[in-house]
């Protein structure tokens, strides 16, 4: 047997090796690849996210600022607050707004409205496509008669919500200029909370005074939003 012959199987095996390190290098860079790929799309997903949410929270930050920039002048003569959490002005001198136990709007919070809503509604109107809703909300105490049950109370004080805020709503409309009026039907609402989100002092104890407000409130459309993420991931 010649000597060439006994190296044939050598030479064989060799080239099998050099194709199975050719084939091992072709997973690890496939899956190199595939990580790398993977991350890309991780990093695009969570910049795209990112980027939504900054989005949501700009637009809170600005409205919020224009409402400051707006009305910090006014709030202490006219008993109202800002929460830039919640973009919400809040009225808070119940003798300001309404006679105990009516929902006619006093003169002197329609001479407020008059003021406030025309600024008000500018702020919205520069951002309508960030806003979804408004919400105008009637809260009472828990007081009323105590010949009556806790649940006959929160049903009174529901209706009577309900007629304070739609009774601002009206007053609202009123001082709308003409050209917001439609959207003004479609995007702000009056709602009636009776005491179902009463204010509490530092002790625990009711806030009946407090508790009795009027409040304005932004709803950004966040919904949306969530729905963007949640399409994203």
């Amino acid at each position: 047997m010649s000597i060439g012959k006994l190296k044939d199987p050598w030479i064989s095996i060799s080239d099998m090796m050099t194709g199975l390190m050719m084939i091992f290098l072709f997973i690890t860079v496939s899956y190199a690849h595939q990580i790398t790929k993977q991350s890309e799309n991780a990093i695009s997903k969570n910049t795209d996210v990112k980027e939504i949410v900054l989005e949501l929270v700009n637009n809170k930050t600005k409205i919020a600022e224009s409402l400051h920039e707006e009305f910090d002048d006014d709030l202490e003569k006219w008993g109202a607050s800002i929460d830039d959490q919640n973009l919400r002005i809040r009225f808070e001198s119940p003798e300001v707004l309404f006679q105990p136990g009516r929902s006619d709007v006093t003169p002197l919070f329609n001479e407020i409205l008059s003021d406030f809503w025309p600024r008000y509604l500018k702020i919205l109107s520069e951002n309508q496509s960030a806003i979804l809703e408004i919400k105008i909300e009637g809260h009472t105490s828990s007081d009323w008669s105590t010949r009556v049950s806790r649940n006959e109370s929160y049903f009174k004080n529901m209706e009577l919500s309900q007629d304070r805020s739609r009774n601002v709503l009206k007053i609202c409309l009123q001082y709308t200029p003409q050209d917001l009026v439609e959207w003004s039907r479609n995007s702000v609402t009056a709602n009636g909370f009776s005491f179902s989100r009463l204010i509490y002092d530092e002790t625990g104890k009711e806030d009946s005074e407090k508790s009795r407000r009027v409040e304005f409130t932004i709803m950004v459309r966040s919904d949306e939003k969530i729905d963007d993420i949640e399409e994203i991931l």
